[in-house]
């Protein structure tokens, strides 16, 4: 009885680690959109991809802040559920961030601050980059 309780155990233990190992492996894999590489500068490189014009571009490296609380961010590189999540994370950090909405259909993210000051574009963008994406344009959002 004991030989059957030990070797019951046993594999209990061996699944335990196997589910373990393999749940890590698929969280700390990155991102979908990567190419396989799993690095910030291969998510930018799949994903969404806005047409934007380059004022738009310009205008996401500003430092005055932004004029409107509620936001809509578009983000070149968003391809899966660990894009959204990084985002979130990314913005958070942001102090007066109220409320975060992510679109992964079309790369949009919607967010409302409520401090003063606004966060200034260039703040934005660099969130956004930590996150390994793209921010190619910041409109206010309804």
């Amino acid at each position: 009885m004991n030989k059957n309780t030990n070797s019951s155990n046993l594999r209990r233990v061996c699944v335990t680690l196997t589910v373990a190992s393999l749940a890590s492996m698929l969280f700390l894999s990155g991102c979908a959109a990567s190419s396989g590489a799993g690095s910030a500068k291969a998510s930018k490189e799949e994903g969404i991809k806005h047409r934007v014009s380059e004022s738009d571009i310009a205008s996401t490296k500003g430092a005055t802040p932004i004029a409107s609380p509620k936001i809509a961010l578009w983000i070149n590189g968003m391809g899966c559920p660990q894009c959204v999540t990084n985002v979130d994370l990314q913005l958070e950090r942001i102090k007066g961030t109220k409320d975060i909405r992510v679109d992964l259909a079309n790369g949009k993210v919607y967010a409302t601050f409520t401090e003063s000051p606004l966060p200034t574009p260039d703040r934005l963008s660099k969130a956004i980059d930590d996150a390994g994406l793209t921010l190619v344009k910041i409109e206010p959002a309804k």
